[in-house]
């Protein structure tokens, strides 16, 4: 009997062997394929950022470092998780043979006293359980199985050490969770809850600590067990573990096995030979390896290729919702610019009619003084044979004092420009820095991939703007370069009475001094005239247009830069996102054909998923579908996994796919499509029937909206 069971083991590792081959080949093709997705995406966005720089004057483009900077920030994140990718896949393929049983569980629980039990070791790991890295995960193979004891939680206290506790766990097909039953704290199943992130099968080792180390109390614990093993106590414990699981990963059963971790490894020690029988029997290890063995024999094959399969399924996954984040912060600043483009063309309008005021105010100033000293020049020169020169001469003076005057009064109002594009520059950092993705999209990330994007160098986590980040590096002083296209040489006013001069030398002084008086003046007003028109022009030509048309230029290519990248990333998400539904289709095809339905992924019409915690596959309505199937894919899954014929009645179909609940077409309301605008339905059902239908933290009504493609609304 016992040979039996051991060649029906051993056929299924072999099995699950052949099964693990063609898996790491979909899953290599696969990171190919995303390979070649990132080398288009990043190829198109510095086809972007390449023709800005082609463009006039690129290099007094401000924003033009900013939009480089994204631009490489997004191809070192999409470079960074291809390498985890392939790093991935790399470490399963030195296993192909393998199949993983991971020891997980919290520093002094008992890992490498099981693993001494199991191997037969001399105890020289016993005690080592705050190593730090993974060069101290041991690696045994035991009974056709390869075996990892992981330090402990403890060790893992960095973004580094986490990250290599992750690569242990993708690379397990079955884990061994120990907790122990003289210390079990909330924050051990916290972990558990990253098991169920990656979609792993565990069951819990509960490591009864009681000491054996002296003959007495080893002799009364071959004696009385059930006075170690006490049900009552322990199954209090379960019942802990069970609630918390139940509640936290919505799973509505564990298995949990009870055990004697030293017992066990005793059994192995000549020392203990006179009690090896009994230590091992009472260690409850066998039922252990019963368990493990049965695993292996029932679903091996399911085992091996949901480790390929789910950790690129979560990789694309990651992958998909960064990048569909990205493009969110990116276009909220591209909209946040458009805003702010507005802002700046109404502060160039208000400063142009402030500017306009204070040359107007300049000019007649000067030139009402001018004005004043006329009567009493004429009163005292007039008849005089050197009148001409007096007049040219202290009217070069006059032009002399309006020029330098003129040009102190446009450089304080230039500086005025730069000091006010200042304030404009920081309130707009500071607003911008302001900017937050949408909560509700952070709440999709699960906090596996939270760590994993900000390891990718994604910004989404902090809330901070893409701009914002790379705004630090470029600095505030360079961002906007408000008055670096200003022209500030002031000529407007040389030369602005030659024509008097000339035109004066020609009159003939033998008029009265009243006409006299006149005809300068008007000569004074139409020079007044002229300096204005001429001041202003300059204004307007330098100042205004040149500084909005440009400054608005720039931004307005810095948005259409923004719009451009977050256009790209979201056309990359959706690529990722179909890519990661066909290998949803491609597991679930496999997994059904484990179970004896023949079915391919073509033939699956639609398929939403959130891994780990539920799956609805949409098929043909011919499908004749077996209950035993949807509950064998469940377990396997670790996941609720709802199979439903499709149909041509939209009501009908998403009644279907709003499983559990009892909802009926009477109970949908549509609304009209309204241009291109998704399709909407509202759903009134009982109120004991709420719960169900949208299920545990909105994911049933999640998955059916998605599958059906329809916005379904609950009131």
């Amino acid at each position: 009997m016992e040979n039996a069971h051991n060649d029906r083991f051993k056929e299924a590792l072999q099995a699950s062997r052949k099964t693990a081959k063609e898996a790491y080949k979909e899953s290599l093709f696969f990171a190919d394929e995303v390979k070649y997705q990132v080398e288009e995406l990043t190829r198109n966005i510095r086809v972007q950022t390449d023709a800005l720089l082609r463009e006039k004057d690129a290099e007094n483009f401000s924003f033009f470092p900013v939009l480089s900077g994204i631009a490489r920030k997004l191809e070192m994140q999409t470079s960074e998780s291809m390498q985890d990718l392939r790093h991935s896949i790399e470490l399963k393929k030195k296993h192909l043979n393998d199949f993983t049983v991971a020891l997980f569980g919290r520093t002094k629980a008992g890992k490498s006293t099981i693993r001494e039990a199991l191997t037969c070791g001399d105890g020289g790991t016993i005690g080592m359980g705050a190593q730090r890295t993974t060069r101290d995960v041991r690696e045994y193979h035991w009974n056709g199985l390869r075996l990892l004891d992981v330090p402990g939680f403890e060790a893992f206290k960095g973004d580094d050490d986490t990250a290599k506790a992750h690569d242990i766990i993708d690379q397990s097909d079955f884990i061994l969770f120990l907790a122990s039953d003289d210390s079990i704290q909330p924050g051990e199943f916290d972990h558990m809850v990253r098991l169920q992130e990656i979609n792993k099968p565990f069951m819990i080792l509960l490591n009864v600590k009681y000491n054996i180390n002296n003959e007495a109390e080893l002799k009364r614990f071959v004696r009385i067990p059930h006075k170690i093993f006490d049900n009552e106590r322990l199954d209090e414990h379960q019942k802990h573990i069970r609630s918390y699981v139940k509640q936290h990963m919505n799973i509505p059963y564990v298995k949990i096995v009870n055990i004697h971790a030293d017992a066990g490894f005793k059994s192995t020690q000549p020392a203990y030979e006179a009690y090896n029988a009994d230590l091992w029997r009472l260690s409850n290890l066998d039922e252990v390896h019963n368990a493990i063995s049965a695993e292996v024999q029932k679903r091996g094959k399911q085992r091996r290729l949901l480790t390929f399969y789910d950790s690129v399924i979560y990789f694309a996954d990651t992958l998909e919702k960064m990048m569909f984040e990205e493009q969110l912060s990116i276009r909220t600043q591209a909209k946040f610019m458009v805003k702010k483009r507005k802002e700046l063309s109404a502060f160039f309008d208000r400063f142009s009619s402030d500017g306009e005021g204070r040359i107007n105010t300049a000019c007649k100033k000067h030139f009402d003084r001018i004005k004043q000293w006329i009567p009493d020049f004429v009163d005292t020169n007039l008849g005089s044979s050197n009148i001409d020169n007096l007049l040219t001469s202290r009217l070069k003076e006059e032009q002399d004092v309006l020029k330098s005057k003129m040009e102190g009064e446009l450089q304080s109002i230039v500086s005025e420009l730069q000091e006010k594009l200042a304030e404009f520059t920081k309130q707009y950092q500071f607003d911008l820095e302001l900017l937050e993705t949408d909560p509700v999209e952070m709440n999709g990330l699960k906090k596996g991939q939270v760590g994993r994007i900000a390891k990718w160098g994604g910004v989404v986590v902090g809330g901070v703007s893409a701009t914002a980040f790379i705004l630090a590096q470029v600095g505030i002083a360079n961002f906007w370069n408000p008055v670096g296209w200003i022209a500030m040489g002031v000529s407007a006013g040389a030369g602005l009475f030659s024509w008097l001069f000339g035109d004066w030398e020609e009159k003939k002084w033998n008029k009265a001094k009243h006409d006299a008086k006149e005809q300068l003046t008007r000569m004074i007003d139409d020079a007044h005239k002229k300096a204005v028109e001429s001041y202003l022009g300059w204004f307007d030509r330098q100042i205004i247009r040149k500084g909005k048309k440009e400054m608005l230029g720039q931004v307005s290519v810095y948005i259409n830069g923004l719009f451009g990248i977050a256009n790209e990333l979201k056309v990359f998400s959706s690529e990722i996102r179909l890519r990661k539904m066909n290998m949803n289709k491609k597991l679930f095809a496999k997994l059904l054909s484990f179970e004896g339905v023949n079915c391919t992924e073509s033939q699956m019409i639609a398929l939403s998923r959130e891994q780990g915690r539920g799956t609805k596959i949409m098929v043909p309505n011919e499908w004749q579908m077996v209950g035993g199937i949807k509950t064998n894919i469940d377990i396997i899954c670790g996941e609720q996994v709802h199979l439903f014929s499709d149909t041509p009645n939209i009501t009908e179909r998403i009644c279907r796919a709003l499983y559990p609940a009892d909802v009926t077409p009477d109970m949908i309301q549509l609304s009209e499509v309204v241009e291109s605008r998704q399709q909407e339905a509202t759903i009134t059902v009982p109120t004991r029937e709420k719960g169900k239908l949208i299920g545990k933290k909105g994911i049933n009504v999640r998955l059916a909206s998605e599958i059906t493609g329809v916005k379904l609304i609950i009131p």
